[in-house]
């Protein structure tokens, strides 16, 4: 996972107008949470979060006004509805480097062309699997290759290449990836 640098400064004020106005301004709202963290209710840069979710979503630091430092990752990300590429609300969780963390990580697909063209037809049981890591091994996603699966092939989690330091926490016979033949 990458490391980037985000600064930070704490709300001071809970109402309607003054969420409003952080917004206008071009800043998005936060918290920050943690096991040995108290909690922090924060206003970042939109730009910088555009910045660093475009470089990655790995662990980040958090600078709260120039103050106190955090090692943290994006737990969840609220876009607004009627604008996708907006964030409107984050919530980062204080992570201990030393500790191992779970997370959820994506399942992406590669492959499924050849697939089709076997005259297969894939059905992807899981889109995301909850892996055991410390954090700065954890996978942003997981690219698993089907270009191989045939008609009656299936991928179970232990099938999967997860890389170096991490542990699959579903159960091993878990299907991921079925491929079936066309009828």
């Amino acid at each position: 996972m990458s490391s980037s640098i985000i600064t930070a400064r704490l709300r001071t004020s809970f109402t309607k107008s003054a969420r409003n106005k952080i917004r206008e301004s071009g800043g998005v709202i936060a918290n920050l949470y943690g096991k040995n963290t108290a909690p922090q209710s924060l206003f970042l840069d939109a730009n910088a979060v555009k910045a660093v979710m475009n470089t990655g979503r790995g662990v980040i630091r958090i600078t709260v006004e120039g103050d106190r430092s955090y090692s943290v990752i994006m737990k969840q990300i609220e876009h607004y509805t009627l604008h996708p590429n907006r964030i409107m609300h984050i919530d980062f969780h204080s992570v201990d480097l030393d500790e191992y963390i779970e997370a959820e990580v994506p399942i992406l697909l590669n492959g499924l062309e050849q697939v089709g063209k076997a005259g297969g037809i894939f059905l992807q049981r899981t889109h995301e699997i909850n892996i055991r890591a410390l954090p700065a091994q954890m996978p942003e996603l997981l690219l698993v290759d089907i270009s191989e699966m045939k008609a009656g092939d299936q991928l179970y989690g232990q099938d999967l290449a997860l890389p170096p330091g991490c542990n699959l926490r579903e159960a091993a016979d878990m299907v991921i990836v079925a491929v079936v033949g066309r009828t």
